[in-house]
């Protein structure tokens, strides 16, 4: 016996002795690298270059007959009628939206909800942190740019979004804006006096900042802010409202 077979062997006595259904057909070693190409094939999302590398292939053509079989091209050619029926009844409706396409090819049905979600997201107006505002035309007057309201009928100059509970909206996207606004204000702790701190605004908009950023990936956040700290350091990044720091003078 071959050790595949006397693996195969102890597994069945597992089975049976489990009340399950033994392997009745002849497993090989081809077969278990078969199931891996599969494997890998799949969780890559079809992905022919990741499964060269996973088998150790130097031609892409000795890769590409693992993925001619039966059952792969059968899903192929679902994906496809799948796709031209999405397609033409997009068509239909006289619009070809690509990311609901997308959303009907991954995961079928698109609801009125996620359709509304989705338009009010592109037209949402972007601050400089990347943070999007359901009204810049009329800051909150808590809002330090529209104290007295005079910033009414205007775009918001001020863009302290995370200031801004009533308009402000944090998108996927935002994270390295709010990252960026968070060093800012760090460098700004230090640059003020400890009174005007307290007397201004910054220290909620700070605590907000990182409250924020737990939103998001701790290793993805951590290096934008070591990235956006350098920038500050080096004099590549201006903190909006500070005379040039003693680095950015030097530099």
């Amino acid at each position: 016996r071959s050790y595949l077979e006397a693996i195969v062997e102890r597994i069945n006595n597992n089975r049976i002795a489990h009340s399950k259904m033994p392997i009745t057909v002849k497993v090989t070693a081809s077969d278990l690298r078969d199931m891996f190409a599969f494997y890998v094939y799949r969780s890559t999302g079809g992905n022919l270059l990741a499964l060269l590398r996973a088998l150790g292939h130097k031609k892409l053509s000795t890769t590409e007959r693992y993925v001619d079989n039966n059952i792969l091209n059968a899903e192929r050619d679902g994906e496809v009628s799948k796709f031209q029926n999405n397609l033409f009844a997009e068509l239909a409706r006289g619009r070809l939206d690509i990311t609901i396409l997308a959303h009907l090819q991954r995961y079928g049905k698109v609801t009125e909800e996620q359709e509304k979600r989705l338009m009010e997201f592109r037209v949402l107006q972007r601050s400089r942190m990347g943070v999007g505002c359901r009204d810049p035309r009329n800051p909150p007057a808590g809002v330090s740019a529209n104290r007295n309201g005079s910033q009414k009928g205007r775009n918001c100059t001020g863009q302290r979004c995370l200031l801004c509970k009533e308009n402000s909206v944090i998108l996927p996207e935002s994270m390295t804006g709010i990252a960026m606004r968070t060093e800012e204000l760090l460098v700004i702790q230090t640059e003020v006096s400890f009174m005007n701190w307290g007397l201004s605004d910054f220290d909620e908009e700070l605590q907000n900042c990182l409250d924020a950023l737990q939103l998001f990936d701790a290793a993805k956040v951590e290096k934008a802010r070591i990235e956006w700290a350098q920038k500050i350091a080096n004099g590549t990044h201006f903190v909006p409202g500070l005379p040039m720091n003693k680095i950015q003078e030097e530099a």
